[in-house]
């Protein structure tokens, strides 16, 4: 295992959360960012972390975990572009301007309207389908191309993604209320089996 790999991605996605809190990011405001300025500079220190994991991804070793078969190759594939397109729809969702952080700076206070909740197309199926997307095009990658550095990558983004959910669910719950209550009681959090997770 490339351990400056895993440290740094780990470091990335962590980071990523912690910025992302409500106690951290009002703490930050308060501070060193203005509310206005918050979510682009959050955008650019989530770029500037993910140039070590590309460099440690580009340097490590990329030893092959098992031989490459026919069937892991077309899995991968349809599993990569499948993942793809559950990113692409769940993004579709979102508001661009808010998401760059330039819907902000129009507002001294740096602050949007809170959306409705949306429970529409794949968050009928899941709540989460951006994060499912993400699992689905990291394990997929492991079928194409099986080394243990996208291993890792595909543990840690599995692990981060499930924890990135449960904290957003607590955003969620703040701000609808028994409206996401009744939500979760009727869609599946990550995987499209309700026994399978909460």
């Amino acid at each position: 295992m490339n351990w400056c790999f895993t440290i740094a991605l780990v470091l990335y996605y962590g980071l990523h959360s912690l910025l992302a809190s409500t106690r951290v990011k009002h703490y930050l405001q308060q501070r060193w960012v203005s509310a206005r300025y918050y979510r682009l500079a959050y955008n650019g220190v989530a770029v500037l972390m993910l140039l070590p994991v590309g460099y440690f991804y580009s340097t490590g070793e990329g030893q092959i975990l098992l031989p490459q078969h026919w069937s892991h190759l077309v899995l991968g594939g349809l599993g990569f572009g499948f993942g793809l397109y559950l990113i692409r729809a769940a993004m579709q969702r979102y508001d661009w301007r808010e998401f760059s952080g330039t819907a902000q700076l129009a507002n001294p206070k740096g602050k949007v309207a809170l959306g409705d909740l949306n429970t529409e197309g794949w968050n009928g199926v899941v709540r989460h389908p951006l994060y499912l997307g993400a699992i689905t095009v990291a394990w997929s990658c492991v079928l194409l191309h099986p080394t243990a550095l996208l291993l890792t990558a595909a543990l840690v983004t599995t692990g981060y993604s499930y924890v990135g959910a449960k904290w957003e669910e607590a955003k969620l719950l703040a701000a609808f209320g028994d409206r996401y209550r009744e939500y979760q009681k009727r869609v599946p959090m990550l995987l499209p089996f309700p026994r399978l997770n909460s």
